[in-house]
């Protein structure tokens, strides 16, 4: 299993899977490689680049990881030598702090992904006017969530921002956008590629002017890709950690 990722010997390959892997059914990976470099490719991503992930630990964010690290094991990307990670790549994880084990959840796939060779950074959203209230959770944790992702990549000096979603959530929002009769740019969809800028009063006024390169390279990918993918190294926390 180790050799169908073709991952280069100078990473912690023995870091990558948990002793039930052999356990768990064994999937091609060589055409989800080639997919995922052909998408990074389209997006004009090249290994070398300095990349960062939303990562929530559910089994979209794991397989981004595991493509993600494969693609730039595969052009035999180094190690940072300070972190003894892969370089050029950062995860970040947002504890949205609405739930009392979030913390406890984000620390765990922080320490999960970490021995992936992926640098990992904890950020916890400071709800200044207070939490939001049920009805608009989701959407304030999409912004609250957004807003860090862009803030921590400004901090990073990184101009790339890989975001998790699948063809499922893209069949998932054009049916919830067509009941809400959406026009035709609405039925669009989730783009490939985008610009992220801050939107936010509340952001640092250093952030303000940066615009990232938001990409969702696995727009092809099925949920089931995903879990593929993601079960060759570990079992998932709940979905639910990616907003809340």
């Amino acid at each position: 299993m180790l050799g169908s990722l073709r991952l280069s010997t100078s990473l912690p390959l023995n870091r990558f899977f948990c002793k039930c892997s052999e356990r768990r059914e064994t999937i091609d990976m060589a055409k989800y490689r080639e997919a995922f470099s052909r998408r990074m490719t389209m997006a004009g991503l090249k290994p070398h680049h300095r990349i960062a992930m939303g990562v929530s630990g559910g089994p979209d964010s794991v397989a981004l990881c595991v493509l993600t690290a494969g693609w730039k094991a595969d052009a035999q990307v180094g190690m940072d030598e300070t972190t003894g990670c892969i370089d050029g790549l950062l995860a970040i994880i947002v504890d949205h702090g609405l739930r009392a084990e979030s913390k406890d959840e984000a620390n765990c796939v922080r320490d999960r992904v970490s021995r992936m060779g992926i640098k990992c950074e904890v950020a916890r959203c400071e709800w200044s006017s207070g939490k939001p209230k049920q009805g608009h959770l989701q959407e304030a944790a999409r912004e609250m969530r957004y807003n860090i992702f862009q803030n921590v990549c400004v901090q990073h000096q990184i101009g790339v921002l890989l975001i998790a979603h699948h063809a499922d959530d893209q069949a998932e929002l054009f049916i919830l956008r067509l009941s809400r009769n959406s026009g035709v740019l609405g039925l669009a969809g989730m783009a490939f590629t985008s610009q992220l800028f801050s939107a936010y009063t509340h952001c640092d006024e250093s952030s303000t002017n940066h615009g990232i390169l938001l990409v969702r390279p696995l727009l092809e990918f099925s949920k089931e890709d995903m879990y593929k993918v993601g079960n060759l190294v570990f079992s998932f926390v709940s979905d639910k950690c990616s907003y809340a």
